[in-house]
């Protein structure tokens, strides 16, 4: 299967072999952005730069790594106020100001962890996928979930999936959870471009690659 094959060219490759065309199934999909989320569940828990940068000492901030942070973080504030200023009046000043944080753009695992709990407490039953970039922080997110005050044994399935992990344990992934349980997948991009989960039915995308 392929999005991009030119299936016509691929038959005639094999004698004309017949093409068979099956119809996919559409489902309906409500997209909610980073601002949605800390507006939802009024999360600002993101380090304060400015604060940081007047904590420094004199002589750091003549450094050429300091400079060129500066430089970066304004760059960003400079591209992201146009669309602060098209979300005035939808979303909270807190969110506003969290936004115009380039600290805001990193993979916050404070944050996953709160919004898992959360689509598990208050949503209707179904897996959740969470996409992460690399081995470590899958393990990292692992280990937090399983330490935090949330986490009861008895509700949760977390499982890590990534391309070093032994077939057996991946087979683990597609089992139904038993009623009441909530499945809680912690994956790179394999689960987008490898394999396909039936019962995902919430997804958290850390938009990193």
């Amino acid at each position: 299967m392929s999005a991009t094959l030119r299936a016509e060219m691929f038959s005639k490759y094999y004698f004309n072999c017949p093409l068979i065309h099956i119809e996919g199934k559409m489902y309906p999909v409500q997209t909610r952005f980073l601002e949605d989320v800390l507006e939802k569940l009024r999360f600002f828990n993101f380090t304060d730069n400015n604060l940081q940068q007047r904590n420094l000492p004199k002589w750091k901030r003549h450094t050429k790594k300091f400079k060129n942070q500066e430089k970066t973080n304004y760059e960003f504030i400079e591209f992201i106020e146009p669309h602060i200023r098209a979300m005035k009046n939808h979303y909270s000043r807190q969110v506003l100001e969290v936004l115009k944080n380039p600290e805001s753009e990193k993979i916050n695992l404070d944050l996953i962890e709160a919004l898992i709990f959360n689509i598990s407490e208050n949503e209707a039953p179904g897996a959740i996928l969470v996409f992460l970039t690399g081995y470590d922080l899958i393990s990292k997110l692992h280990t937090q979930l399983k330490k935090s005050r949330h986490y009861i044994d008895y509700k949760y399935q977390i499982y890590p999936l990534h391309s070093m992990m032994p077939g057996i344990d991946q087979k683990n992934i597609f089992r139904l959870p038993p009623n009441g349980v909530r499945k809680i997948i912690l994956s790179t991009n394999i689960a987008e471009t490898s394999i396909t989960i039936d019962d995902v039915v919430y997804v958290i995308d850390s938009g990193k690659l």
